[in-house]
């Protein structure tokens, strides 16, 4: 058996956030913000409902996973097509914000992360769609407005939920607020993530070092457990040791 399992082809970390299911996420805190969008999935799956003329908006809060969570009831409900930006690319032109919602674009839903950092001006846009369904976009040749729609849904995330605006927040379906990560929890999703890997670790203090060194921050032990694996690989080893994440914290 532990033959086979050393046999078994190493699975890149960064494939994770793209195929992790909505059921096998570890939750936060008391995993109250993961109930919620297991029961809004439930709830599309039973189409009982009539479709609105508008797309499904989510805004999903919190500290750490966010966008993770996002990615993950997309998967849920079918959609594995995602058009994905940071709020702050939207405002790198002036047509930006409309090319991201573009009918021709080849995507089967959107998502924005860090909307807190959206300008008021291009706010405009995501607000038209989940209240009205389409946004309109001004020609400047034709001297006309365009109206165009959306349907597909839009997933939002943000770390600072009161710096999205409050009239913006009335409008949205659902707002999903996730909790914070216990130290336990931060030790079982490095776990997780080096089965996914198919990946050993010689002894719990590995795990605890990880969460330990990365701040009780998900983007930091996400990043130390890349580069702690890198170093073991180079090593010709599928085993994580201390001695790996102490060589990564070295150089840094």
């Amino acid at each position: 058996m532990k033959k086979q399992k050393e046999q078994k082809k190493i699975v890149d970390l960064d494939q994770f956030d793209q195929t992790v299911s909505l059921w096998q996420l570890l939750p936060s805190g008391a995993g109250r913000g993961l109930k919620r969008l297991k029961i809004i999935v439930d709830s599309i799956q039973n189409g009982q409902v009539e479709q609105p003329r508008k797309p499904l908006s989510i805004l999903i809060t919190g500290k750490q996973g966010v966008r993770t969570h996002a990615r993950s009831f997309l998967r849920a409900i079918g959609l594995d097509h995602p058009h994905e930006l940071p709020a702050n690319l939207l405002h790198s032109t002036v047509n930006e914000v409309f090319n991201f919602f573009s009918p021709t674009r080849w995507c089967d839903s959107y998502i924005i992360s860090s909307l807190s950092l959206l300008y008021p001006l291009v706010l405009k846009t995501p607000y038209e769609i989940i209240t009205k369904g389409h946004f309109s976009i001004y020609d400047n040749i034709k001297k006309t407005t365009e109206v165009v729609p959306v349907f597909r849904p839009l997933i939002m995330t943000t770390h600072v939920k009161d710096n999205v605006p409050i009239y913006f927040q009335e409008k949205i379906d659902h707002i999903i607020e996730l909790e914070d990560y216990t130290e336990q929890q931060l030790e079982l999703i490095v776990l997780q993530r080096l089965k996914y890997c198919n990946l050993d670790y010689d002894e719990e203090k590995v795990l605890s070092l990880i969460v330990e060194y990365g701040l009780e921050k998900l983007p930091r032990i996400i990043r130390l457990l890349k580069d702690s694996i890198t170093v073991m690989l180079s090593d010709s080893r599928r085993t994580l040791t201390f001695d790996d994440i102490q060589k990564v914290m070295s150089y840094s």
